[in-house]
């Protein structure tokens, strides 16, 4: 870990905060979520995920720090079946702002992969005693479920909490969703399927969600018109219900991969962001992938027309991939790896919702 303490201008010694010094295990995937408000402490909350292997199979693993020191004295185990007897692995960290931690990842203790979910009401000091399962409705360790992802809805009353994820419980993979309006306190008892295509039919993969003073949106991309394209729902009471889906992607439906959908939120300003292997018009050979993008001022209520291209290179002639998405005011901030100039580089770009660059 290391940290700035002049928006990056200059950077502190590394610091390793998990307890092997000799490194004889593996620690992966770290999570890190801030907490900042000025107008009550001057401090920054630090809390960062991970899963490790020091017990043998891998478990999931949480610290806290403030302004980047005095990390716990010992990290904390948020998985609780048996210390190194399954596979818990990817978690996703996300804080309510006030004092609420909660953390979901994908667990193999039954045989098949499922999502389980802990919790923490005083900022991660100490968390809930047992976890919990939240791909309900199908027996346990009966499905393999992946891609989980979390969001808090920081505006509500009382914190909710989203996850999504793909399972295969009907064959093909399909989306699955549960939420807590209680701060974790409850979940629902069976996960609530989201894309609309037949049960298994067709498969749907990695969402991305976002939640706001009680509207949730989940998006992601699927293959049920042959190619994939990306698809969004829309909750207008906190995820107790859902509209139809919505195609993002504009080309002609299947026509072309649309994969690997962000959503990124400030406010009500949205935006979705994916890799599309549509055709340039004037291309011979087969595409490479490019990244498109499309905003709502709406909270997801209405979308910009057309979607528009981030990278700026010729259409569909170098990959464009692994894209992060942030949005700060009227700007979408867009940084990918970007193999235009032979081997991948990494490339940056804002953009406002007219396709127009930041100076």
């Amino acid at each position: 870990f290391s940290y700035s303490d002049d928006a990056g201008r200059t950077w502190q010694e590394d610091q390793r905060i998990t307890s092997d010094p000799e490194g004889d295990w593996d620690a992966l995937s770290p999570q890190i979520v801030v907490d900042y408000d000025p107008s009550t402490s001057p401090d920054r909350t630090i809390y960062i995920a991970w899963y490790d292997g020091r017990s043998g199979a891998y478990d999931i693993y949480f610290t806290r720090s403030t302004n980047g020191y005095n990390f716990l004295p010992e990290e904390l185990r948020l998985d609780t079946d048996v210390p190194g007897a399954a596979y818990s692995a990817h978690p996703r960290l996300a804080s309510d702002g006030r004092g609420g931690l909660y953390v979901v990842w994908q667990d193999r203790r039954d045989g098949g992969n499922d999502v389980y979910s802990n919790r923490s009401q005083d900022g991660g000091y100490n968390w809930a005693a047992s976890d919990v399962r939240l791909d309900g409705g199908v027996d346990v360790g009966a499905s393999d479920a992946f891609g989980v992802q979390l969001t808090v809805d920081q505006e509500a009353a009382v914190p909710a909490v989203y996850a999504a994820w793909h399972d295969d419980r009907n064959g093909g993979k399909d989306i699955y969703f549960n939420y807590s309006l209680d701060a974790a306190n409850t979940w629902q008892s069976a996960a609530i399927r989201l894309d609309t295509d037949v049960e298994g039919g067709s498969n749907s993969f990695y969402p991305a969600l976002t939640a706001a003073d009680g509207r949730v949106l989940v998006a992601w991309h699927d293959d049920r018109d042959l190619g994939y394209d990306i698809y969004l729902r829309r909750s207008e009471d906190g995820g107790e219900s859902f509209g139809p889906p919505m195609r993002l992607d504009t080309d002609l439906v299947g026509s072309a991969h649309s994969l690997g959908v962000r959503l990124a939120r400030d406010g009500n300003r949205v935006v979705a962001a994916w890799s599309d292997f549509r055709l340039g018009s004037d291309l011979e050979t087969s595409p490479q992938p490019d990244l498109w993008y499309r905003a709502s001022d709406d909270g997801g209520m209405s979308w910009s027309e057309p979607e528009l291209r981030v990278d700026d290179d010729p259409q569909s002639t170098a990959i464009s991939d692994e894209l992060q998405v942030a949005v700060s005011g009227p700007f979408a901030h867009f940084l990918w790896v970007d193999y235009r100039l032979g081997r991948g580089d990494l490339w940056f770009r804002s953009m406002d919702s007219a396709g127009l660059a930041v100076p």
